[in-house]
Order: C-alpha cells, then sequence, then structure tokens
C-alpha cells in the first residue's frame, strides 16, 4: 500500500487510502461479461450524435479510461462506471451481443 505524502503543512493521501482499494488489481474483461448497474439513473443513447462522436473517438483511439465494474454474485461483473464506453465499444466490434439496461 502506497504511504500519504507530507509537503509543508500539507500531507496528501495515497490512491489506495483514498478508496481503500489494497489488494485490487486491473483486469481485463470480455463484453459479454460485463452487465449494467442495477439501478443506472441514465439511458444510453446509441442514436444520438455524442454516441456517434464516441464511437469514433473508441475505433480511432481505442478505450482510454477504463470502466469500474464489480464481481457480481450470480456471475460476471455489474459496470458502475464506463456505460457509454461499453456501448461504443458493442457497436464496434460486437453487434450480436445485446446490451439492455
Amino acid at each position: 500500500m502506497a504511504k500519504s505524502q507530507v509537503f509543508g503543512n500539507l500531507a496528501l493521501a495515497s490512491h489506495d487510502n483514498i478508496f481503500n482499494i489494497s489488494g485490487e488489481q486491473i483486469v481485463h474483461i470480455p463484453i459479454e461479461k460485463l452487465f449494467p448497474p442495477e439501478f443506472h439513473p441514465f439511458q444510453v443513447n446509441e442514436d444520438d450524435e455524442a454516441m456517434k462522436r464516441l464511437v469514433l473517438s473508441v475505433k480511432r483511439y481505442g478505450v482510454r479510461e477504463p470502466g469500474l465494474a464489480r464481481r457480481r454474485t450470480d456471475g460476471g461483473y455489474e459496470l458502475l462506471c464506463g456505460n457509454r464506453r461499453r456501448k461504443a465499444c458493442e457497436l464496434l466490434c460486437c453487434k450480436g451481443v445485446k446490451w439492455t439496461p
């Protein structure tokens, strides 16, 4: 676990201390194992201009910021952050996978 850093009178906590995620790791998860959160307040619209721009960005640069997911008790992972990025990836490569929020 990273330690806090002290600069004069200012102490900065480490990322691990702030989010209490020591021991967690980055895992590459197949898109078909990612599920929307149970109580997602926003709709992911695949036909709006912002989604079209995101799809083009993912096609050109890839996903530049990973999503955040947690393991579900019944299998797979619940996507907590990155629902639009996941949808953009689906539109690019996995037309057969259905994203149902």
